[in-house]
């Protein structure tokens, strides 16, 4: 219960449950004797004692209301006063009643009374007053939106209007006579006038620009100082494949579309038209979103503000794909033959003169080629001039089919070619490009119904000084071509007296090298390979050699690789192989099976391609009566690398067979380790270059080393090659060699001085 409480001037209280303006009257009726219905009295001692309550059992039970009352606090600036009875609530007021002294007077009501009164007043009041805000808040607004917000919103949307483009449904603002705002709005008025005509020239420049540019046969763009894209026409489309959006998407487009090979000459172009500011123009290729090529002409320029600000690039680019293919046209005919396609005499004078040019600043050797058609004339005067076009149509197909891309093959008129071949190494390199030119001109040409056979002359002159010219090399070429022709056609002819003097030399070597192999002229020499533990003979190694009947005995060095070229080294080394099965059968015989010796054979390239090697190798074993483990087969690092296919199935077989796959010259070719591992290497040797400077170079002898511990870890024994001092021994010793071979023990020996030192060794 909420109570409202009096203090009687002397200190008593009256407890009262009504609104205060209902005080007085409730006083009155109190001092009265009158009772309100529903009203309670209750009188209390000065000591806090009930001595009137409606409740009998608060007044028989002398319950003390006053020790009660607790938390009193006031008066507030009303003159109220707020205290608790128990869990009640109290608020109070001063008034003077006549009661006797000490004592205290209560008097309350039901609360819902006194709720209903105050709500009623709080109700009124509060509608009374929230009448008169709200009356002063319209009135207030009303001014304000009369003369400040409707103004300064007026001035917002007209402003706002020229931000979103919509300046026409935007009226001008509207004067409210407030000298301030007045004078604002009228300067918003002239501003937004201004700005309106402002940009209506801008949107109808922009509208030009867009006219010209969207139609533009051309792509223009602008490039931002960072790189970005400021603007590139709808045209970019037509000529690259790509839309504008793409390209806004991926500014560095512009640059990724230019074919690869352009791409260093257009980031100069950039950089110069950076630094020079000039309209500079450039020529390149792009590729076009569907893969093909165009020919762009390209001019950039910088764009620099009145300020002197970099404001970026601008940049027009022409599609000049059909002028350059024009070009490309007039260039063509001016420097091609227009019957065969090769090039005419023009293109190749300047080839030739670009060769001459090379070949003064560097070590480049270069060889011109003059060709002739033997019997042309008589072709053309039987067949007709079609059929004799048709002749030389296919001649240069089969020509340019014979040469390298880095040739030129041109038509230098009527039935004459030449052939420009650059980076040639050796004069055999041309001969053999003649010859086979040569065998492929003598193959029956079909020219409709006609089966028509020719030849063809050749003269070759090699660059030579720095004096030389084209024209002078052409003619030497020339001079040579009818020189062979006048030796009876179809022939090669060397302008140059030495070269020519070396080719023939060479053909005729070849020629007697073929006829070795008949008269018997190869021979084999062995040398001892030297056990170092024992210091014993472990074995030999078969050497061929060429007793010339006019040069004397040739070392391998100088017919091995003409051999190999010629093919010759297959029945060769078949000879070599079989030679060395058979002596080393009759040192056996002759020394009564007293010593255990092998016998290592060098195979070729070509004999490694065989695929019948392993069984040809079977073959000679039992010819001989042979163990497989009587022989090691050696072969190089370089023809592993180079000949692959059937090789590992072949040395598989071979050493199936239980013969020995030793690797020669290790060091010097590839290196490979992974050889040691994909190959049944049973061996490796130390080339002679190591060996030879091992005591001198720290380098070689480290190398040396590392190849015998190599050799060890992986369980195959080593040989050292080219050993010729004592030194050489003792250290090869020291590190663990197995074997050992050079002239320190012996140079290599006839098939009988091999026998004679066998011999020497068990005796």
């Amino acid at each position: 219960m909420i109570s409202l409480v009096t203090e009687i001037n002397d200190g008593r209280l009256l407890v009262l449950e009504k609104n205060l303006s209902d005080f007085l009257p409730l006083f009155a009726q109190f001092e009265q004797g009158e009772m309100i219905p529903n009203e309670q009295l209750f009188v209390l001692a000065p000591d806090g004692t009930v001595i009137y309550h409606p409740n009998e059992e608060l007044v028989r039970s002398r319950h003390n209301l006053g020790l009660e009352l607790k938390n009193w606090q006031g008066p507030d600036s009303r003159g109220l006063y707020r205290f608790d009875i128990g869990q009640n609530n109290y608020i109070g007021v001063k008034r003077s009643l006549k009661i006797p002294e000490g004592w205290k007077l209560y008097y309350s009501v039901p609360r819902r009374l006194l709720i209903d009164v105050v709500k009623q007043e709080v109700v009124v009041q509060f509608i009374v007053l929230a009448t008169a805000f709200f009356s002063a808040f319209a009135a207030l607004g009303w001014i304000l939106q009369r003369y400040y917000s409707n103004p300064l919103a007026d001035v917002a949307r007209s402003l706002s209007g020229y931000e979103l483009n919509e300046k026409e449904a935007v009226p001008r603002t509207a004067s409210r006579g407030i000298l301030e705002l007045d004078q604002l709005i009228r300067a918003v008025n002239g501003m937004t006038d201004k700005m309106r005509s402002t940009t209506e020239q801008l949107e109808e420049r922009e509208e030009l620009f867009r006219t010209v540019t969207e139609h533009s046969v051309h792509w223009a763009f602008w490039l931002h100082p960072d790189g970005g894209l400021r603007y590139i026409a709808p045209s970019c489309e037509r000529i690259t494949g790509y839309s504008a959006e793409e390209f806004y998407r991926k500014p560095a487009l512009l640059r990724d579309i230019i074919h690869p090979d352009d791409r260093t000459l257009w980031d100069d172009h950039r950089h110069k038209t950076d630094s020079r500011g000039e309209l500079v123009p450039m020529d390149f290729r792009i590729q076009t979103k569907d893969g093909a090529t165009r020919w762009i002409r390209h001019f950039c320029q910088p764009i620099i503000s009145d300020t002197g600000s970099n404001l970026g690039n601008r940049g027009t680019n022409i599609d000049i794909t059909d002028e350059k293919l024009a070009e490309q046209r007039l260039v063509h005919h001016s420097l091609y033959d227009s019957l065969t396609g090769l090039a005419n005499r023009d293109l190749f004078m300047d080839r030739m003169s670009h060769a001459i040019s090379r070949c003064a600043r560097e070590e480049f050797q270069f060889a011109v080629l003059f060709f002739d058609l033997d019997r042309f004339k008589t072709v053309n005067d039987s067949l007709g001039h079609r059929i004799g076009d048709r002749l030389l149509q296919n001649v240069a197909r089969r020509l340019r089919e014979e040469s390298r891309p880095s040739d030129t093959i041109a038509r230098l008129g009527g039935d004459e070619f030449g052939a420009l071949l650059e980076g040639v190494n050796d004069v055999s390199d041309v001969l053999l490009f003649a010859r086979r030119v040569q065998e492929r001109i003598r193959e029956p040409f079909q020219l409709d119904n006609f089966e028509v056979f020719s030849s063809i002359s050749v003269g070759i002159t090699l660059s030579r000084g720095k004096s030389r010219n084209a024209e002078d090399l052409l003619r030497d070429a020339d001079t040579a071509m009818y020189h062979a022709k006048s030796l009876g056609r179809d022939r090669i002819e060397i302008f140059d007296t030495e070269m020519h003097a070396r080719a023939v030399a060479r053909l005729s070597l070849e020629t007697d090298l073929r006829r070795a192999l008949e008269r018997r002229e190869f021979i084999n020499h062995y040398q001892p390979i030297m056990e170092l533990a024992s210091m014993s003979i472990a074995g030999f190694e078969a050497l061929v050699r060429w007793q010339h009947p006019e040069k004397g005995l040739l070392p391998p060095g100088e017919f091995i690789t003409l051999a190999e070229d010629t093919g010759i080294i297959l029945p060769l080394g078949e000879s070599v192989l079989n030679h060395a099965c058979a002596h080393l059968r009759n040192w056996r015989t002759e020394t009564k099976g007293r010593v255990s010796i092998t016998m290592n054979v060098n195979l070729s390239a070509l004999q490694l391609a065989q695929s019948d090697l392993a069984g040809n190798l079977n073959y000679l074993l039992e010819k001989y009566d042979l163990n497989a483990s009587d022989l090691n087969m050696e072969i190089t690092e370089s023809m592993l690398m180079e000949y692959t296919g059937t090789v590992p199935e072949t040395l598989e077989r071979i050493t199936a067979l239980g013969t020995g796959l030793c690797m020669d010259d290790f060091g010097t070719g590839y290196s490979s380790l992974t050889n040691l591992r994909r190959f049944p290497i049973s061996g490796i040797k130390i080339d002679r270059i190591f060996i030879a400077s091992m005591m001198e170079r720290e380098d070689d002898h480290k190398i040396v080393r590392t190849i015998i511990d190599l050799a060890h870890n992986l369980g195959i024994h080593c040989v050292a090659e080219g050993v010729e001092t004592d030194l050489q021994l003792i250290e090869l010793k020291k590190l663990g060699c197995d074997y050992a071979q050079g002239f320190l023990f012996s140079r290599p020996l006839e098939s009988a001085e091999a026998l004679v030192m066998i011999q020497k060794a068990v005796s």
